[in-house]
């Protein structure tokens, strides 16, 4: 929890009222949230936690295998739920686990700012031989 409030940056508060259990963003109207449950267990709650602190919620799910991330944009009711955390850009991106037309999410210290979904294709880097490989969508190729 630490580690991704520190990527995201800007100042972290620990609130001793969840017991090391939350982590606060202020600038960012950012709750880090952690637990070991399976989903969706615990979006109820956790959603509550974060309506009652009036932040959107990022909720770090820890098992022995892996983490995943839950996140949810205060006054909104859903989650979006099997998240996976990158750095594209010197930048923090949250994208789905699987590939499907899901929004994706960037995190910086002024918040979370969501995105339209991210095509596979859009992880080549430049001079990947497998870039020219891929024809241009949209467009007639000569």
């Amino acid at each position: 929890m630490i580690k991704v409030a520190w990527e995201i940056g800007g100042p972290i508060n620990f609130d001793p009222a969840l017991r090391g259990g939350a982590l606060l963003l202020q600038e960012a109207n950012l709750l880090i949230l952690g637990t070991s449950a399976f989903r969706p267990l615990g979006e109820q709650l956790f959603g509550q936690i974060g309506d009652l602190y009036g932040m959107d919620t990022l909720l770090v799910r820890l098992d022995a295998c892996e983490c995943s991330f839950d996140l949810r944009f205060h006054g909104k009711g859903e989650w979006l739920s099997n998240y996976r955390q990158t750095l594209l850009g010197g930048q923090v991106w949250f994208v789905p686990a699987h590939e499907d037309q899901s929004p994706t999410v960037r995190a910086d210290s002024q918040g979370l700012f969501l995105n339209p979904p991210m095509l596979p294709d859009s992880f080549y880097r430049l001079g990947d031989p497998k870039s020219a490989e891929r024809q241009p969508t949209g467009r007639d190729v000569a």
